[in-house]
This record gives structure tokens, sequence and C-alpha cells, in this order.
């Protein structure tokens, strides 16, 4: 179980998450949607522990990622801003590195998520080279490729071409018996055929968490 409690962050004196609490008690994928400056990205952030929240907390099956780092972070995987890869790799060396710091063997390169998704002619171009479809199959790729209780997806699919949307739309099936998802996207007709759990989340008066029969 995911369980955020009383969840806020703030920048400076910019308040962007006040007082969020929600379980995510049932495995499958969930949508995220909201106007932008809404703070979903930044809800991404504080749930992978990228970012501490500035109070309230997180726990996912008990762990706290400002406390037991390592271990809830084994559990959760995500796909970060692009500046979060070096723009000088290319997706087959951000791979690897993705197995070298999730203390993965090499056996685990994901071959198949790669050609699944298309992107075999482009694993020794430069990130920053990439189209944006391209720069987010690599994103993808990495936060599918190592196990997961929690798939955190921010666009995921953006600059796909249809025949990769459909892949997307698979894989995402395929998995949401096995984690919770959240997954935020701005184009409704992209998750179009993605089984979604219905829920509604108000935050601050305003519509954080929509899903379901409503995107």
């Amino acid at each position: 179980m995911l369980h955020l409690h009383e969840v806020c962050k703030s920048y400076q004196d910019k308040k962007v998450l006040e007082s969020l609490t929600f379980d995510f008690t049932t495995r499958g994928i969930y949508a995220i949607a909201g106007p932008n400056g809404i703070g979903k990205s930044t809800l991404f952030r504080v749930i992978a522990g990228a970012e501490p929240p500035s109070s309230g907390r997180v726990e996912l099956n008990g762990l706290n990622p400002m406390v037991h780092r390592i271990a809830y972070r084994q559990k959760v995987s995500w796909t970060p801003e692009m500046d979060g890869v070096f723009p000088f790799m290319t997706p087959e060396e951000y791979f690897r590195l993705i197995l070298q710091i999730r203390g993965r063997p090499g056996s685990e390169y994901p071959h198949g998520l790669i050609q699944q998704l298309a992107l075999t002619p482009f694993l020794r171009t430069r990130f920053d080279e990439l189209s944006l479809g391209n720069k987010k199959k690599t994103l993808l790729i990495a936060a599918l490729m190592v196990p997961f209780e929690v798939l955190l997806l921010d666009e995921a699919c953006t600059g796909f071409d249809r025949p990769s949307q459909q892949t997307f739309k698979k894989l995402m099936s395929a998995i949401a018996p096995q984690a919770i998802i959240l997954l935020v996207n701005h184009d409704a007709d992209q998750l179009d055929g993605i089984p979604l759990v219905p829920l509604q989340m108000v935050h601050e008066q305003k519509t954080l968490l929509i899903q379901g029969e409503l995107i």
C-alpha cells in the first residue's frame, strides 16, 4: 500500500501541495490530471523520494523514502524529467548505468523492451540528439526494466507515433495487475483503452487526481 498522509510541499513562500492524504490500496493504473502548476510532477518527485515533503509523510508498505532510502527506492521506479539523463550518454549507456545503480545483473539488459518500442536504431545516439519520442522511450524503458511495486510515469509517451502508443497501452495493461501505477498524461486519447482504477482526489478545492470514466 502507498500511503500519503498530510503531504505538503512548498518552495520558499509558494505552496504546491497542501495536506494531501490518500491510500493507494489497489494495484492498477491511476491517471493523474489537473491544470499546469497544480503539483503533479512535484507529487511524483516526493513519492519517488527525490525530494522530501515540507511536512507530512509518504510510506510504501511501512517504508519511508527519507528514512529507508535504499530499501524504498528499490521498490519505486519513475520517469524523471529529461534533464535526469546526462546529454552525452546514449540509451545503451544509460540502461547499463541503471542496472549498475540498481545492483542488477547485466543479463537484465532490456533487449525485449528496446525491440518492442523500436529504439534499436538509436541505441548509440547521444541523448541530446534524440527526438522527443525517442528520449521518452529511453526514460520509459529505464523505468520498466527494473523491479518495482510503484511506477510513476510523467508524460511517458509524449512524442510517440501511433504504433509506439499502442505498444505503450499493451505494456500498461500487462503490468497493471502487478503494481501501483500513477500516470500523468495531458492527451486523453493516449489513455484510451488503458484499464484505470476509478478514483477522484480533491486538493485545495481543485481536482488533482481524476481518473476512470472522467478521463
